[in-house]
């Protein structure tokens, strides 16, 4: 239809009509060329398709290789798994009747153990009472020589005592005139036993004075009666030590010091003397034990006679009073 359409329109020379005809057969050409390109393309493109179908079948057959591969590995993982599975199972379960043993075994070793142990305690215990035993029988036959030792020290100390207390009856026998002997004789007493080793004692116990002197007696306000003396005084700075001596001590003698004490301080401070704190304390040549508790009870140093020593008693957390 084109090439009629050409033809109708084109002029009837023959000139004319044959550079017709070689377009029309130009134009032939052009498309069969066109044709021929694209059926060699088209087979170009089919050739394509069916290498990579063929690439992707290949490549599809590999993966399944790979895939059978992996799952055939997988298996076999499995099958290695289960084997080690079931080798941890038989392992553990050996293992745990091991322990089961193991403990049976440990619990038996310790039940014996314990048994000997208890054993070796009972007879350790048996060997330390018997020890024990024999100690304390030691230790009470020390005690009794001790006692025995203390009880001959007394009876010596009361016999010094009866002695001197002898003498001091006879002195007081004479009468009046020979209560100044008496005086002197007890102050001489308390002078030559006591005094000398006082500040020693106290000083061995941070407590340091100079050398005991006979305290103040103590009259009333007229002067014609004693109210009260004091055997001992020791003095430093800050402190006054009152001192009672007695051949023998009794409760009373611990009440009275009390009273002492506080008629020597408001004697001080009649006398306008310094203001110190106050102590006291109480030195025997017989002191009973009941008797030195109740001296330490209500604050007062005990000071004893041991042979021809002092001892000044001092327990742990002993607080001295103060006046």
């Amino acid at each position: 239809m084109a090439i009629a359409a050409t033809l109708d329109q084109t002029p009837s020379t023959p000139e004319k009509v044959w550079a017709t005809l070689d377009r029309i057969t130009q134009k032939q050409e052009e498309s069969e060329r066109r044709w021929a390109e694209f059926d060699r393309r088209w087979e170009e493109f089919d050739r394509r398709r069916e290498l990579e179908a063929e690439q992707r079948q290949a490549e599809s057959v590999k993966q399944q290789a790979e895939a059978a591969k992996r799952q055939a590995e997988a298996a076999k993982r499995q099958a290695e798994a289960a084997k080690r599975r079931a080798e941890l199972e038989q392992e553990v379960a050996k293992r745990r009747a091991e322990a089961a043993k193991r403990r049976a075994e440990l619990e038996q070793e310790a039940a014996k153990r314990r048994a000997e142990l208890e054993q070796e305690a009972a007879k350790r215990r048996a060997e330390l009472e018997q020890e024990a035993a024999k100690r304390r029988a030691e230790l009470e036959q020390e005690a009794a020589k001790r006692q025995e030792k203390l009880d001959l020290e007394a009876a010596r100390r009361q016999e010094e005592f009866d002695r001197k207390w002898e003498k001091l009856e006879r002195l007081v026998k004479h009468g009046g005139k020979r209560m100044g002997e008496l005086n002197n004789s007890f102050g001489e007493l308390v002078e030559h036993l006591v005094a000398p080793g006082i500040a020693r004692r106290f000083g061995d116990f941070g407590l340091n004075f100079g050398p005991a002197v006979p305290g103040p007696t103590i009259t009333n306000k007229t002067g014609e009666k004693i109210v009260t003396q004091v055997d001992l005084v020791l003095e430093n700075e800050d402190t006054v030590v009152a001192v009672e001596v007695k051949a023998r001590v009794k409760s009373k003698h611990i009440k009275h010091h009390a009273r002492r004490i506080e008629i020597l301080k408001e004697h001080r401070r009649a006398k306008g003397l310094e203001p110190k704190r106050i102590l006291g304390a109480i030195a025997g040549a017989i002191y009973p034990p009941i008797l030195k508790a109740e001296t330490l009870s209500d604050g007062f140093f005990v000071i004893e006679q041991s042979g021809d020593t002092l001892q000044l008693d001092v327990p742990e957390g002993f607080v001295p009073r103060e006046w």
